[in-house]
Parts: structure tokens; C-alpha cells; sequence
């Protein structure tokens, strides 16, 4: 159950909502004014710790793109791409030739293999009976 509260404020240090009733107003002596969440925030405020090296002020978040990912459909991937590059002193083009020429090997190796078992199932079929 979600509902809108009117009159929230954001604090001034870690940027999250302040809900009425909690929260802390300070003033500095050239009368600005600031809004806290907690004592955490204003003390590091008073500090002046930078926001965007804190780990969990929405600075930080918005500063190293932790922000917005639960808006995204879905997780984003990297696509993948295959580049071929030239291996142990071959090109790129006469690695791809090679590499053909082994799978037409190969093809033709598998092939006279699997005609050889078929005859020796052949006799041994001719055998057993």
C-alpha cells in the first residue's frame, strides 16, 4: 500500500524524504537554513564530509550511476561480440581459412568414423545370428 505524504522535505546532506514529525532544522549564522534526516547526516554535514563519497547519500548513488536501475526493465547486458583477431602470427583472414580447413577435416574424419561403425555393427548383427 503506497501512499503520498504532502508535506515531506528532502535532507539538505543525504538528499532522502524527511516525513513529518521527524527530521531537524539547523541554521547557519548567515541564516541559511538546512533540513536533516538524522543526527548521521547532519554530522557529517557539520564535518563537511563531501556527500558523493558517501556511500549511502543519493549524491553518491547519482555519482557512480547506482540511480534509476529499478526503473529499467529487466537487467541490462553487455552484448556479446566476437572478434576474431589474428593468432601466432596469422592473420585474421588465414586463421578463419585454417580454421575451416580443420572443420572440413574434422567433418570428413567423423564421417569415416561413424561409415566404420556402421559396418562393424553390420558383421556383428551377421555374426549373432
Amino acid at each position: 500500500m503506497s501512499f503520498e505524504v504532502k508535506d515531506k522535505e528532502i535532507c539538505s546532506y543525504s538528499g532522502r524524504d524527511i516525513y513529518p514529525g521527524h527530521g531537524m532544522h539547523y541554521a547557519r549564522l548567515d541564516s541559511k537554513s538546512f533540513v536533516f534526516q538524522s543526527p548521521k547526516a547532519h554530522s557529517h554535514f557539520v564535518h563537511r564530509w563531501n556527500p558523493r563519497r558517501i556511500a549511502w547519500t543519493l549524491d553518491y548513488r547519482k555519482a557512480h550511476k547506482k540511480e534509476g536501475q529499478a526503473s529499467q526493465q529487466g537487467r541490462r547486458r553487455r552484448i556479446k561480440r566476437n572478434v576474431v583477431r589474428g593468432v601466432a602470427g596469422l592473420s585474421a583472414a588465414q586463421f578463419k581459412a585454417k580454421t575451416q580447413e580443420f572443420t572440413k577435416m574434422n567433418k570428413a574424419q567423423a564421417a569415416k568414423f561413424a561409415e566404420a561403425s556402421k559396418r562393424r555393427v553390420k558383421t556383428e548383427k551377421v555374426h549373432h545370428k
